[in-house]
This record gives C-alpha cells, sequence and structure tokens, in this order.
C-alpha cells in the first residue's frame, strides 16, 4: 500500500493512486481553536512544538498533505500597510485596516520590495524554521507543501472577486 507522500506524488504526476488523496488546504484557524491558542501564541511557539502541532492537526484530519505558512498572507498584507490582529483565540487573525481600497492601488507595490521586508520579520522565520522541523518529521510519509500568496492575490481576497 502506497504512504500519503506516494499517493500524492502520483496524482500530482497524473498517475492513478491507489486510493483518493486527502489533501487539507491550510486548516490552521481548526488546529489553534482545538489547542486554544491564538496566532499570536502560534508565532511565539518554539518551532518544533509548532510543527508537532500540525503535524498532529494534520494527522487528525487524515490529510495526505502537511501545509506550512499559510498564515504568510497576512505578514505580505501587513507589509502593504495594512494591520493584522493575531490575538484572538482560535479565530483567524482579523484585518483591522486594509492597505488597498481599489485595484488599481495595486500597482503601487513591488513585489520584490514586499517580498524583502516580509521575509526579514520574525514570524517568516518563525515559519522557514517550522518548515524544517515538519519535513524532518512528516517528509518521510506526507507531502509537505509551503504556502504563500503574491500581492495581486492578496488584492483579489481582501476587495473580493466583484471588485476585480
Amino acid at each position: 500500500m502506497d504512504n500519503s507522500k506516494t499517493i500524492m506524488k502520483k496524482v500530482l504526476q497524473g498517475d492513478k493512486p491507489s486510493r483518493t488523496p486527502v489533501a487539507i488546504l491550510d486548516g490552521y484557524v481548526w488546529m489553534l481553536r482545538r489547542a486554544v491558542l491564538s496566532f499570536s501564541d502560534y508565532f511565539m511557539m518554539p518551532p518544533m512544538g509548532a510543527a508537532k502541532l500540525l503535524a498532529d492537526g494534520y494527522r487528525t484530519l487524515g490529510s495526505d498533505i502537511v501545509q506550512t505558512n499559510a498564515h504568510l498572507i497576512y505578514l505580505v498584507f501587513e507589509e502593504m500597510g495594512g494591520a493584522v490582529k493575531y490575538s484572538a483565540m482560535g479565530e483567524a487573525p482579523e484585518v483591522e485596516k486594509r492597505p488597498l481600497s481599489a485595484i488599481d492601488e495595486i500597482e503601487k507595490f513591488s513585489a520584490d520590495k514586499v517580498w524583502s521586508k516580509v521575509s526579514q520579520r520574525p514570524e517568516f522565520r518563525h515559519a522557514m524554521e517550522v518548515t524544517r522541523h515538519m519535513v524532518a518529521a512528516e517528509g518521510q510519509d506526507k507531502l509537505p507543501i509551503a504556502m504563500s500568496y503574491a500581492p495581486f492575490s492578496l488584492a483579489g481576497v481582501r476587495l473580493g472577486a466583484r471588485a476585480l
């Protein structure tokens, strides 16, 4: 019987897997709610503990992948001038200020400059350490997926599809 990682690789290569794969994308809010933590708490956890929290959550959900970095969209959002509150227990980060009021405002941002700022943040470095621990702990059996969003995707998420 194929393990989760082999099943996902087969699907991604267009081959028939031995069973239908399960891929939970994100899931952080559910995992933090279950652990009675906020995103602020998560950012303060030792990376190995954060990786264990995520791995346990994905295992409970029966996911064939483990995802890291689902929260990085909010760091991008802040570096574009937005404000985000991370302290609500078991809830998604709350957007308190949008950096964009119209889609054409995206032109004032450089993806390279925004990403350069994001990559210097302690939350980003924490995410990279969590990713390393996840790959070490789960990488033999599950497919680790690191995820992030580009500023144009962020605009679409925050302004809504109708505004595009």
